[in-house]
């Protein structure tokens, strides 16, 4: 057998662009079923070329024996063998982009800004994204180590916030007064208390308690690619006004 095929970096980073940037269902690549176990069982064979030949030879073998008298006596034959070879190669980077179905430019470059660098926070993405896959090839027993964990995270590039002042706080308050109760109970709730939207939109009768003037924040939703609707448990921190984490 000789070649080589693709190692496991490879496969795993062009599994991630498949799972990650699939246009009609895009997905996050830290957890594992059975549709990913295939796609990426079809990826590693789409990256790998195994081709074999056969070769017959004709070879004259030299038997040596013992005439029983202390005499060696040699025997000569004719033996045909055939050899099977094996060659495994893996593909180049414009053959992985086409098994990622991508064209190479979109799979192995971004836009940059001026002056030739991506942004502090699509650094950060992809550092981060990265560490998730080799995090999880480390689980599977298929590298020794992860190798983000070697590298210092990118810093991410300040965002300012824009804040409401009491003036339009007021404003929008009153506002509020001729719209549909649903959005307004949904905006005072968000103005008034701090909860975040997937927070809000989470909220059942059982975490409210009116005669307390409480609101409990037991839970956040948010749609999630390929899950649907999930529920999770929000951080454990204290909040502002009459709700509580």
């Amino acid at each position: 057998m000789s070649g080589s095929r693709a190692v496991w970096k490879e496969v795993l980073a062009v599994y991630s662009v498949k799972v990650n940037t699939d246009p009609d269902n895009p997905q996050e690549v830290a957890t594992m079923d059975e549709s990913k176990k295939q796609l990426l069982t079809d990826i590693f064979w789409e990256m790998n070329e195994i081709s074999s030949s056969t070769d017959t030879k004709t070879e004259t073998v030299i038997t040596e024996t013992d005439d029983g008298h202390g005499n060696i006596v040699e025997t000569e034959s004719t033996v045909t063998q055939t050899y099977l070879y094996i060659t495994v190669s893996h593909k180049t980077a414009e053959k992985v982009a086409d098994a990622a179905g991508l064209p190479l430019s979109k799979a192995f470059t971004e836009k940059v800004r001026a002056g030739g660098k991506l942004g502090g926070n699509t650094q950060l993405h992809y550092h981060r994204f990265l560490s998730s896959v080799f995090e999880k090839a480390v689980k599977w027993q298929l590298i020794d180590e992860n190798p983000c964990r070697r590298t210092e995270a990118p810093k991410a590039a300040e965002i300012e916030v824009e804040a409401l002042q009491e003036e339009d706080v007021a404003k929008l308050l009153e506002a509020l007064q001729d719209a549909p109760a649903q959005y307004s109970v949904i905006t005072q709730l968000a103005l008034l208390t701090g909860a975040r939207r997937g927070e809000i939109c989470a909220l059942r009768w059982s975490d409210i308690d009116l005669d307390a003037g409480v609101i409990s924040i037991n839970r956040t939703v948010q749609n999630i690619a390929g899950r649907g609707t999930v529920f999770t448990a929000p951080p454990r921190q204290s909040a502002p006004g009459g709700a509580s984490r």
